[in-house]
């Protein structure tokens, strides 16, 4: 997968400079990491935000919630869906 997209931002790397960007990315992950390509006009509450990281999570082995966090995640459920958790920085 790595060569794939090595080679295709060579090939479009004068087209869209911006692009050689997400070299960066794909240089920090490790081999078979999971990850989400999505487009950049999708607009993602936080809610989904929330539950992509810990599809991600599942996904690469890092987080399996035992059933007191799930209790808890859920009870947080309804915070995220009234509100919007943003950065101020």
């Amino acid at each position: 997968m790595k060569k794939l997209i090595n080679e295709y931002i060579e090939k479009y790397k004068n087209v869209s400079p911006a692009i050689q960007q997400i070299t960066k990315y794909f240089k920090k992950l490790e081999d078979n990491e999971y990850f989400y390509i999505l487009h950049p006009e999708l607009e993602i509450n936080t809610k989904i935000k929330y539950e992509l990281e810990k599809e991600l999570s599942k996904l690469n082995g890092i987080a399996d919630y035992s059933e007191e966090e799930k209790l808890k995640l859920k009870q947080f459920d309804c915070i995220m869906n009234n509100y919007e958790i943003k950065r101020l920085l």
